[in-house]
């Protein structure tokens, strides 16, 4: 007997159900303490269990197994060996801390010849004002009515990172990393080390760029010497625009085959992978002082990537342009390295739709920034979160990694639907840019992004085109269609633009002979590679101009392959970002994002011909139709999409399924009426102290990261005695309350006056939380602890801190032999503040505090669990409450509203759990009868209101890094790389006195 045929959508889900480990995440793994192997190999045990795919042994700062040791080799050995054993994909990061390049310092040791350099101009009156040294490059008359008669260009050199243009520098690079890792241990795609993660290379040395190999490289190329005209990368000085092109083509491909290329071969020859990521890959301006153009270098990573910061999303062209360049060279991973920054409260829907904006825009693997091996001392403020053991939620972790990796797969091993190329304007970058982010190179970006999201808007997928891969890559069809590798485009869109290369041009003028739309959105350029000329300004004839999404959609429209509207009220909907892919089991499948965070939208699909819709979760895999109408050849079907939902609909030529008519009944689940059934221990965060140093005067109360920045800068060994006070009311009834600190073997304590040894009993959270029990020692009222131990730094630490002229990739790896870190009361208490909670920015809550222990809530008002009694709670918490149904429960449907929480589990008179990662959170239960119902709700806690930042003036900060726990102002202050920061910026502060929390609970 046959069996019977399945569906192609069942064919697909089969497919999908449990994705192979290279679709799977590979998260940063950041090794940043001493390590043990026994314990690296329980943590890659859990990551197994956990759902990724494999992770980056990533050296990172706190780092105290030296960097390329014979015990660093050791851990790495362990690191494969159990990788291996597990089915995971062991990487190895290539540097310690970033940008990557010079091998934790030995690049550089080889001398001044490896030393990254910078082009700097001053004005000068004459020139006998210029510098008398070898730095000196030129001094050069200006025109009359420049700011000086006078200008002098010099080189500058830095120690600390490498000239990144000199192929020679960047093979020292390989010959003291990978080649040492390549004598040890065999790398390969199915086993052992699978490849190397290069992280932000970049152009370090001021503005613009230099290197001794410059003028040389640049004769050869060009036939003139670049020396008698170096103002005009500066300036408008002579034909500047020429100058600047030739000049950034130059710098761009020296770096591109000095670094990239170069390591992608030894990685191919050595039978491995080359993925990572570039610097500043946001705006122009950003891409101009980091690399030149970052799309050329993705040609040459086996799975390139980028990188996504912030708990936000960004313009599509970041994500654009990696994927572009990946689909359009056949690369079929593209990864992202995400999360980082977006702090401890970033949940899972929030995650889901940082990821589904990427991948949308052709990302398909992610990179979870990060999971720390510790997060002992400044560990914990690593541009957080740590997804990893330390949270709550752990154990069902594997639930967002099997979904992510279904949506990786499903987009990768199927063929992307894209018809139309957009034109980059990095080129036209190249002669704007003079040093800064001046008008010009703006409004070049401003207009970039417009096209971006007015093609985005209307709904019509798009691959970016870059002119250095168009020249490689790019030739034209026998019926004229464009062909950049693997991708054939029947439409062309150039933004606002001042020049194009040669080649682009002849494709371009062959495309539009051939009759294809040819669409311009701005100014039509008038420059061949920074050189006027007739050719360019003739093609610009045979465009056709669109102002805005209508326009481009009657251009457009009628010659795409699969062309779909997403309207709401009659209009495209454009917060909902959307790409088509026919999949491997020969299903269409239109992939839509909601780009807006706090709205949700009714949406009216049109799709040609007659297609049956049916809406495909990534989490569970069950299809369900979606209502839809047939009529004239056109399919018409409706969608509401919630904030930041992700939602893949799988279209199959077909009739419309039909439509259940009974309307559900919907019990919506108030936030009043519950107990507390159990709970995880609570906490008490203690983050300030009195203080007094080398047995002088009690001081403070000061912050805890204050006071360590106060000891840091006497650049000394000093004693030091820290006091901290805590209330106790009634906790007569609290059987467990424990001290959870850092490094406890490095402090004499007291508390009330009495000795206090500190016998371990395990670690809270993390391995560096050890707690000790401290409930027979307590009384109520005040109570006392005081810490004395004595400070003492390593001189490095001291020359990194407050040395001269210190770059990144020091500070990036730096590591504290000490620090003074805030304490944790542990217990069954409830924490309670004597002054009232506020509403803050952000959804955050304030209080003044100060706090009090007492007996724990039992009994719960409709309200958050924050403000009764659980401000600083980090784990699980069980509630109940009795609801009553009438006879329709039979079928209903369960909503719990907007619980503000990491995660949700919920059973119906004890039977089956429903696991809520993101909304809607409704659920059918099948166990709901009329009558009494018991509802039991299992609330997981981020860590955010344990560790914070709780002192912050942007109540919960969206962009999270070490400074937002001591107010000073950061880059992450910033909204994106592409801001460019201002001496006022610098003198921001951002530190609030009192307390901000994030809500938890049944909001």
């Amino acid at each position: 007997m046959k069996p019977e045929p399945i569906s192609k959508t069942d064919a697909l889900c089969r497919r999908l159900a449990d994705p192979e480990a290279e679709y799977r995440a590979l998260p940063f793994w950041s090794w940043n303490d001493k390590l043990d192997p026994d314990e690296l190999r329980r943590q890659i045990h859990l990551m197994k269990q956990s759902g990724v795919g494999g992770y980056f042994m990533h050296a990172r700062s706190g780092l105290k197994t030296e960097y390329l040791s014979p015990d660093w080799f050791d851990c790495i050995k362990a690191g494969i060996e159990a990788g291996d054993a597990e089915g995971l994909q062991p990487w190895v990061y290539d540097e310690e801390g970033w940008p990557s390049g010079f091998a934790g310092g030995k690049v550089n040791e080889r001398g001044p010849w490896t030393y990254a350099r910078g082009l700097r101009m001053r004005f000068v009156d004459t020139p006998a004002d210029a510098v008398q040294d070898d730095t000196l490059l030129g001094v050069y008359a200006l025109p009359d009515g420049s700011d000086a008669p006078y200008v002098e260009c010099t080189q500058s050199a830095s120690p600390y990172y490498i000239d990144i243009l000199n192929k020679e520098v960047v093979k020292v690079f390989l010959e003291t990393t990978h080649e040492e890792y390549a004598r040890r241990f065999v790398l390969g795609n199915t086993a052992g080390l699978r490849g190397f993660f290069t992280d932000e290379p970049r152009l370090s040395e001021g503005p613009i760029p230099w290197s001794p190999i410059l003028p040389d490289e640049f004769k050869a190329r060009y036939g003139y010497d670049i020396m008698p005209v170096l103002p005009a990368l500066y300036l408008p000085f002579g034909d500047y625009r020429a100058v600047r092109h030739d000049f950034w083509a130059l710098v761009n491909d020296l770096f591109v085959h000095a670094y990239m290329d170069q390591i992608g071969a030894w990685c191919t020859a050595h039978n491995c992978r080359l993925t990572g990521h570039m610097m500043m890959e946001e705006s122009l301006y950003s891409q101009m002082t980091g690399t030149g153009g970052v799309m050329p270098f993705y040609e040459y990573m086996h799975q390139p990537g980028v990188d996504s910061l912030r708990r936000a999303i960004n313009d599509p062209r970041i994500p654009k342009q990696v994927g572009s360049v990946a689909e359009q060279l056949g690369k079929p991973h593209v990864l992202s390295e995400s999360f980082a920054m977006t702090g401890w409260d970033m949940r899972f829907n929030e995650m889901q739709w940082i990821a589904g904006w990427q991948f949308v825009n052709g990302v398909n693997r992610i990179c979870q920034h990060l999971q720390g091996y510790t997060l002992a001392g400044m560990r914990k403020r690593d541009y957080p979160p740590s997804l990893f053991y330390q949270q709550s939620w752990y154990g069902e972790y594997h639930r967002f990694n099997d979904s992510l990796a279904r949506l990786g797969k499903l987009l990768s091993t199927g063929h992307k639907i894209v018809d139309v190329l957009l034109i980059h304007p990095m080129h036209s970058a190249w002669i704007a840019y003079d040093g800064t982010n001046n008008d010009e190179l703006r409004g070049l970006d401003e207009q970039f992004v417009r096209a971006c999201e007015l093609l985005g808007g209307a709904h019509i997928d798009y691959h970016l085109g870059d002119e250095t891969i168009l020249a490689r890559h790019g030739s034209l069809n026998a019926d004229g269609t464009l062909q950049v590798g693997q991708c054939r485009y029947v439409a062309v869109v150039v933004p606002d633009c001042l020049t194009l290369d040669r080649k682009t041009v002849e494709l371009l003028a062959g495309f539009a002979a051939a009759g294809h739309p040819l669409v311009k959105l701005g100014r039509w350029p008038q420059l061949c590679a920074g050189r006027a000329d007739e050719a360019v300004a003739a093609l610009g004839v045979q465009t056709v101009f669109a102002a805005d999404i209508p326009a481009l959609r009657t251009v457009l429209a009628p010659v795409l392959t699969a062309p779909v509207s997403i309207a709401e009220n009659g209009a495209e909907a454009t917060d909902i970002a959307c790409c088509t892919v026919d999949t491997a089991a020969d299903v269409r499948a239109l992939y839509l994002v909601n780009l807006n965070k706090n709205d949700g939208h009714s949406l009216a699909i049109t799709l040609p011909g007659r297609m049956r819709v049916s809406r495909l979760p990534m989490d569970t895999l069950l299809p369900s139709p979606l209502p839809c109408t047939q009529d004239n050849g056109i399919t018409r079907c409706t969608l509401d999409v919630l904030p930041m939902e992700n939602v893949v609909l799988l279209v199959e030529d077909g009739e419309c399924a039909a439509q259940p008519d009974t309307a559900v009944n919907v019990i919506r689940v108030g936030n009043d009426g519950w107990h507390v059934r159990e709970a995880d221990d609570n906490l008490l965060t203690l983050d300030s102290c009195e203080y007094r140093l080398d047995g002088g005067a009690w001081q403070g109360p000061k912050n805890i990261l204050h006071l360590m920045k106060e000891l840091l800068a006497l650049q000394r060994p000093c004693d030091v005695a820290l006091r901290y006070r805590f209330t106790c009311g009634d906790i007569s009834a609290c059987k467990r309350l424990a001290l959870v600190m850092e490094q406890p073997e490095l402090f004499t304590m007291e508390l009330n006056g009495e000795p206090l040894p500190f016998v371990d009993e395990g670690y809270y959270k993390d391995i560096a939380f050890r707690k000790c029990g401290i409930r027979a020692h307590l009384q109520a009222g005040e109570n006392v602890l005081t810490l004395t131990t004595r400070f003492r730094q390593r001189q490095k630490v001291y020359d990194v801190l407050f040395g001269k002229n210190v770059y990144e990739t020091e500070l990036n790896k730096l590591t504290y032999d000490m620090e003074l870190e805030a304490l944790y009361l542990l217990g069954d208490f409830g924490v309670y503040s004597d002054t009232p909670f506020t509403e803050g920015p952000n959804g955050s809550l304030h209080t003044d505090g100060p706090f009090t222990l007492g007996a724990p809530v039992t009994e719960l008002q409709p309200a958050c669990l924050t403000v009764q009694g659980y401000p600083f709670f980090a784990g699980k918490i069980v509630l109940e409450k009795t609801i009553v149904c009438d006879e329709n429960a039979a079928g209903a449907v369960l909503d719990f509203g907007r619980p503000h929480v990491g995660m949700m589990q919920v059973q119906v008179n004890g039977g089956e759990t429903h696991t809520f990662l993101w909304p809607p959170y409704c659920t059918a239960a099948d166990e709901l009868h009329p009558g009494e119902n018991t509802l039991t709700v299992t609330l997981y806690a981020s860590n955010r209101n344990m560790l914070g930042p709780h002192h912050h003036s942007k109540g919960e900060p969206f962009s999270v890094g070490p400074s937002s726990w001591t107010g000073e102002f950061s880059w992450v202050e910033r909204e994106s790389e592409a801001v460019v920061i201002t001496p006022e910026m610098r003198k921001q502060n951002f530190w609030q006195n009192g307390w901000n929390f994030v809500p938890f609970g049944l909001l």
